[in-house]
């Protein structure tokens, strides 16, 4: 199996700074736009902590006292633009399975699709999901189906966190991983919220398995996945219930699950969606908990293996029963 691939920069072509070089080059201290696609491509392949504090995150309020409000929404939207077009003919080559190749085709044509639908007010650098877009087409963070993978690491924090007990077993996952990194570190995926538990149902939250194990085999130094939230939190189960599966799906295949954190943003994660959640909140009778599951790459490639098997058989199984 290959390697895992580091992320490389990549040359900005010809044709894309000529796609977005449409108005004057500023001169004196302001970046120029060629250097600007630079540094966006660059920012696009960090995560989205240092991406706001990149050079490009830097330089854009400078484009925008220079050139207006008008100039700098027009500007994001042509890069945007010009990036997913030049970085199309590029996905095929990531060392990602089929599967995953195909989600990011999906997000390419959909970023495309709705480039000249957003308004304005869309393309600003403080929008999460602005920057988000820019990080896909620059293939710093992969669709993997209902949440998005990056490279990362299990944060050391973690041990302190949640008493003696869940230091000791989060040290013994991580002498079993052989490392607190590289870990693929998952985020939620920007989903309409009456359409959640269609896009992160249960059998797609099983997909995006078998996506990550795929993912895992081809990339033999990734030591597994893990991801943290509020939608691990065990009063689901009780204030939720249709929703318990998004941290059984984990924890009862074979991933740890770590007390994470309580917070402002844990909070309002949980609850902005929801006006139940957000009642139970309101009244005393829910205190959004963040939790962090971690499943190590031998036991979900393992879990895969099985499962794939099993449902295979199934599959002959039913169709051997209706051929007689």
């Amino acid at each position: 199996m290959a390697a895992a691939k580091v992320r490389l920069p990549v040359a900005i072509s010809a044709s894309t700074t000529q796609a977005i070089h449409r108005e004057p080059v500023m001169s004196g201290s302001h970046p120029n736009k060629t250097d600007l696609v630079a540094m966006a491509r660059q920012g696009g392949e960090l995560s989205d902590e240092e991406l706001v504090i990149s050079k490009f995150a830097q330089s854009i309020p400078q484009y925008e006292a220079a050139e207006g409000t008008p100039a700098r929404c027009q500007f994001l939207r042509e890069l945007l633009r010009a990036l997913a077009e030049e970085h199309r003919e590029k996905i095929e080559s990531q060392n990602y399975p089929d599967s995953v190749r195909q989600l990011i085709h999906k997000e390419f044509d959909r970023i495309v699709k709705e480039n000249s639908e957003k308004e304005d007010e869309y393309f600003d650098f403080g929008n999460f999901h602005l920057r988000t877009d820019l990080r896909l087409v620059c293939f710093g963070r992969i669709p993997a189906g209902p949440q998005h993978l990056e490279l990362g690491g299990l944060p050391g924090s973690v041990l302190l966190r949640g008493g003696l007990g869940q230091g000791a077993r989060f040290l013994k996952t991580v002498l079993k991983a052989g490392g607190r990194s590289p870990f693929y570190v998952l985020h939620l995926a920007h989903i309409w919220p009456p359409a959640f538990q269609i896009v992160y149902s249960p059998a797609e939250q099983r997909k995006m398995f078998h996506n990550l194990a795929a993912c895992l085999e081809m990339n033999t130094d990734v030591r597994g996945v893990q991801s943290a939230g509020w939608l691990f939190d065990p009063q689901l189960e009780t204030v939720n219930p249709q929703l318990a599966y998004l941290r059984t799906g984990w924890t009862n295949n074979g991933a740890e699950l770590f007390y994470w954190e309580r917070s402002d943003s844990t909070t309002r994660m949980a609850t902005m969606n929801s006006q139940h959640r957000g009642q139970l909140h309101a009244e005393g009778k829910y205190d959004p908990v963040g939790y962090m599951v971690v499943w190590l790459r031998d036991s979900l490639i393992a879990w895969s293996r099985q499962n794939r098997e099993t449902g295979e058989t199934e599959r002959a199984g039913l169709a051997a029963a209706e051929s007689h």
